[in-house]
């Protein structure tokens, strides 16, 4: 119905494509610059605004090569693919024991006829995983095809809807969303004949012969043992990477579990590091063979850019290769040193308006380069209005496009009764819409939601702010995606993005046989470092773990069912799997370790305890030789501003000490003329409560000494840098290194910069230890006043080096290095 008004709101004489203001700007774009797809990085002049795109030369990597995997099963080989093409795909078959000379075997084999005419034809050649894919399916064999988006995987699905039709079966085709399932029944119809669709909200035709539902609708039928189950022969999971989702992941694991063995299942997915962990768990509890298909390829190449946060140009990170370029982060990453003084300022002109948010410029660009459509993925609802907004104050539709789309809201919403119309969600919809940018999200209201895909798949809308859920396997890309911010909360703690949900929502970006490549571009913040972003944007793609636990509706449902309990249930399930198989090298493991256990029996216990004893009275000589020095040493020559020092906090014999860690020294007072009478201010990263009876406050060098009398109480913070006073005798380590000191640590933002360069200083060096200051070498005390303790530290050392414990710690490290 929708498709019929947004037809009839076009001008039957206009071309279709005319309505695409995208379309018109690009001719006139390539009049004035004539370029294949080398993208133009100059800078782009906006009004009051100068935003530069920065890029540097990246080298070539390798590219995808094949490969041929064996279940350690008994899985038989089906071949790798051996052209050289691009869309070259490994092929991992997992057999259960005894199938060779099994019945059903022998009926499927009777039944395939690879000489057989296909069932379905498309206008253009399928790639290679496409045609393996459907050869599996055709044989009646499980199979899971793992791509990156817009790969084509739903061919693998349409040809199984094609098969059931031909052998009058029933063919069930899930997904995790009711925005998914909306948009595969809209295709789904145009294909084929007698299609239903099952969410929450809305059931069309639900005995039609391609049925459409979620995977709770599913769970739920196979519980009641719905009637329709009877007729099914194929059933698609896709998406089946969602299974990792800790609230929602164990329903999958339900309804693959009590699906009947005769069903012939296909799971679409993202790319899986153990896609064959999977593979062998589905032949495991199915007893048939299962396939994994598998392609590294990306149809439409992806370009990384970050934006670093107040920033005014983008930085390539990643080209099209897939190679990191560390100095462009650097530079990029470099921006907020630069940015600590201007903070205050530019906070105070934003809340006057007088200065673009980092979206409102990143979107002018993108505009200007005609990167549009884009899609802005922010992880909150609130967040996603407040940014469609802001973005919306720059119009994208021509007077046509405007009119089209207020033509067809206004018929859609006809659907909805008077008072429904006037709702305030309804109404800000609208003026939103029609200027080209538009909301997505789970709290919409379904029609709000529908008419949104609708106008984005047919040109109508250019930026689409959007939660993460838009990028679960709808199919409607765009050129560009932008990410707001890099961490989401996850309903327990905030978190950066991890490598596979960065590989999800880039996917979104690059439309096959429309782009030649696709651009995304990363919002930072200065909580990120160099490491952590190469992971994310380079990383490989999150295991599928299971999230698989018992609940009170599970054990109700299973009362229904008389052939299956809670017992079997927990038996077939991933959760389990995974355990098992990794059991015999957990008990392999275990005797090596018994066996070396007895070897040594009675041999080393004493040799251990004289170690551990050496070292207890080691560690003790090397603090009290500390101590001295710092009590008999102008220790102020070594306390400058930016000095790295490590402080623990002792708390009596009987208790370990409280460590803080490392931090940045600030400034000292000689509070005492007594040599150990100094207070250290150092920039330390607080969390949790503390008892701070031997901080010295103020919290800051500068303000007024009344805070100090809350010397004696319990201060609760989470991790943020402060600036404390500590006496020196808990200064345990001081660093060879020094930090560059900004002029002012009065403002949160300011503290945590610093350490956060800091915790970069610490991280290039080796097991994260920077270089410390030897007692006696370098801050040379008067060595006759501690002859007799320096001697007896010699003497440990090299009794130390003489145990023969002590030559079994570097394989110790190697071994936990390895793990």
């Amino acid at each position: 119905a929708f498709r019929f008004l947004l037809m009839s709101a076009r001008d039957p004489k206009r071309p279709r494509d005319a309505y695409h203001s995208s379309e018109i700007e690009r001719d006139a774009n390539k009049k004035r610059q004539r370029r294949d797809d080398v993208i133009d990085l100059t800078v782009v002049q906006e009004s009051k605004m100068s935003s530069s795109v920065h890029s540097s030369s990246a080298g070539d990597t390798k590219g995808d090569t094949g490969d041929t995997s064996v279940s350690s099963s008994g899985a038989a080989n089906l071949g790798s693919n051996s052209s050289k093409g691009r869309d070259r795909c490994s092929h991992y078959t997992s057999i259960p024991a005894g199938w060779e000379n099994s019945e059903e075997k022998k009926k499927r084999d009777l039944a395939y006829d690879p000489n057989r005419a296909p069932v379905r034809k498309w206008p253009f050649t399928l790639d290679d995983f496409q045609k393996e894919a459907i050869q599996c399916v055709e044989k009646g064999d499980n199979v899971m095809v793992a791509a990156h988006t817009s790969a084509g995987k739903t061919v693998v699905a349409e040809y199984a809807i094609a098969l059931g039709q031909q052998k009058n079966a029933r063919t069930l085709y899930t997904t995790p969303i009711k925005a998914l399932s909306n948009q595969k029944f809209r295709e789904f119809s145009e294909d084929f004949k007698d299609v239903g669709l099952m969410t929450g909200d809305i059931t069309i035709n639900p005995n039609a012969n391609v049925l459409i539902l979620t995977t709770e609708i599913l769970r739920n039928m196979l519980y009641r043992g719905s009637e329709i189950l009877r007729e099914v022969r194929y059933v698609v999971f896709d998406e089946v990477h969602y299974m990792r989702d800790r609230t929602r992941g164990v329903v999958w694991e339900e309804s693959i579990i009590l699906l009947p063995k005769s069903v012939t299942l296909i799971f679409l997915s993202a790319t899986l590091s153990n896609a064959n962990e999977f593979c062998d768990w589905i032949a495991h509890i199915k007893e048939s063979p299962c396939h994994v298909i598998m392609t590294e390829f990306r149809p439409t190449p992806l370009v990384h850019y970050v934006f670093p946060t107040g920033g005014d140009g983008l930085r390539l990170v990643v080209d099209k290769e897939g190679k990191f370029n560390g100095r462009n982060f650097d530079l990029a990453v470099s921006h907020f040193a630069r940015q600590m003084d201007r903070d205050n300022a530019i906070r105070s002109y934003r809340e006057r308006g007088e200065v673009q948010s980092d979206t409102q410029k990143i979107v002018k660009v993108i505009k200007e380069r005609d990167w549009l459509p884009a899609i802005v993925f922010c992880f909150s609802r609130r967040g996603c209005e407040g940014l469609a907004i802001e973005i919306a104050k720059t119009n994208f539709n021509i007077k046509e496009e405007q009119k089209a789309v207020e033509e067809v809201f206004q018929n859609a919403i006809l659907s909805l009764s008077e008072e429904d119309q006037e709702l305030q969600e309804i109404k800000r919809m609208l003026p939103i819409l029609m200027r080209g940018v538009a909301v997505h999200h789970s709290g919409l209201i379904p029609i709000l939601k529908e008419i949104v895909e609708i106008l984005f798949s047919e040109g109508f809308i250019k930026v689409l702010v959007a939660t993460e859920t838009f990028a679960m396997g709808v199919n409607m890309p765009a050129r560009t995606a932008i990410f707001h911010k890099i961490n989401k909360f996850d309903g327990q703690s905030v978190r950066a993005l991890t490598s596979g949900e960065y590989i999800q929502m880039s996917g979104r970006a690059g439309r096959r046989n429309k782009d030649k490549q696709g651009i995304c571009i990363m919002i930072l913040d200065d909580q990120i470092d160099k490491e952590e972003c190469k992971t994310i944007l380079t990383g490989k793609p999150t295991p599928l773990v299971s999230t698989f636990r018992l609940t009170y509706n599970m054990l109700l449902n299973l009362l229904r069912i008389e052939t299956v309990n809670a017992e079997s249930i927990i038996m077939g399930s991933f959760h389990i799997f995974q355990h098992s198989v990794s059991k015999p090298e957990m008990e392999q493991a275990l005797k090596k370790i018994e066996r070396a256990q007895k070897a040594l029996e009675g041999k080393v216990d004493t040799e251990v305890d004289n170690y551990l004893q050496l070292l207890s009275q080691k560690a003790k000589l090397e603090e009290d030789i500390w101590q001295f020095s710092l009590s008999n040493v102008n220790i102020a020559s070594f306390l400058q501003p930016g000095r790295l020092v490590f402080v623990e906090e002792p708390r009596g014999r009987s208790l370990p000490k409280l460590t803080w860690g490392w931090g940045v020294v600030v400034d000292f007072r000689r509070k005492y003329k007594k040599a150990d009478g100094i207070i250290v201010y150092v920039l330390l990263n607080c969390k949790g409560i503390h008892d701070l009876s031997s901080i010295k406050f103020p919290i800051h060098p500068e303000e007024k000494a009344s805070n100090s009398k809350n010397e004696n109480s319990k201060v609760y913070v989470d991790n943020k840098p402060l600036v404390v006073g500590v006496m020196i005798s808990m200064v345990t380590k001081i660093s060879a290194i020094r930090m560059y000191m900004p002029t002012d640590l009065s403002t949160h933002d300011q503290r945590r910069q610093l350490m956060f360069h800091m915790n970069e200083a610490i991280r290039n060096f080796p097991d994260r230890r920077p270089p410390i200051l030897d007692a006696i070498k370098d801050l040379q005390p008067n060595i006759l006043l501690i002859d007799e303790q320096c001697s007896k530290l010699n003497s440990i050392k090299n009794r130390l080096a003489q145990n023969k414990t002590h030559s079994l710690l570097p394989s110790i490290r190697e071994a936990k290095l390895k793990d």
